[in-house]
């Protein structure tokens, strides 16, 4: 089974983190591969995370005079994931958006970021530090990622200084904190998908046995292998 990362290193968290859940699972990185190499590796994967990173282009949701307050802006990076998650629903391909994953993901469903949380919208609660903080968060108990974790109230890490302004069309909200930040979404109901969800805490980073952080990562290789044995590639 071969889940194919957005962005990632053979030795990150990512990468040790679906390891340690699956130890037998094939990675590939999307960013580095040429378009021949990235649709021969995407018509056999079963799986796509999108990983944490830089900022996505505040032009692409009609901010570009933001650009300025934004860190690490990568075109080639943009346009490779927002290609994922157009793959990932038209062939029903299981999908984890990790950070930066759920804020590519409101980009593409036409949402748009908070530019900086601390300054455009509040320091209630805490989001970023020069580590990890942490926060709790309230899930939504009809929602995939309750089902994922069996809880509906926790603590989870958080390391990200932009978050979800406008919400993105045929997403929903399954999670938020105490200062009403989006924290999770999924597709809305009508669009039926195996698995699709963006959380913005980093769950390849926490406590492994964490509810959010093993219950995700389980849910989303328990749905990659009944793809990768039902599906021709």
């Amino acid at each position: 089974m071969r889940i194919v990362l957005s962005r990632s290193t053979p030795d990150d968290h990512y990468a040790s983190w679906l390891k340690r859940l699956y130890p037998h699972i094939e990675l590939a990185e999307a960013y580095s591969a040429g378009t021949g190499s990235l649709d021969n590796v995407l018509q056999q994967c079963s799986g796509i995370l999108l990983t944490g990173g830089a900022d996505v282009n505040p032009a692409r949701y009609g901010k570009a005079e933001e650009a300025p307050r934004c860190q690490g802006v990568d075109e080639k990076r943009d346009q490779v994931e927002l290609g994922l998650v157009e793959i990932a629903l038209e062939r029903k391909l299981p999908l984890l958006a990790i950070c930066r994953g759920i804020q590519i993901i409101n980009v593409f469903f036409n949402g748009s970021l908070i530019i900086d949380i601390a300054e455009d919208y509040g320091i209630i609660v805490e989001h970023k530090n020069q580590t990890d903080v942490c926060h709790s968060i309230t899930l939504a108990k009809n929602s995939n990622l309750y089902h994922c974790g069996k809880t509906d109230k926790t603590i989870v890490n958080s390391s990200h200084h932009q978050a979800i302004g406008a919400l993105g069309k045929d997403l929903t909200p399954v999670a938020r904190s105490d200062d009403n930040l989006i924290e999770a979404v999924e597709l809305i109901p009508r669009c039926s998908h195996p698995f699709f969800l963006g959380v913005q805490w980093h769950p390849e980073r926490m406590e492994f046995r964490h509810p959010m952080s093993e219950g995700i990562g389980r849910s989303f290789i328990l749905s990659a292998m009944q793809y990768d044995t039902t599906s021709p590639h």
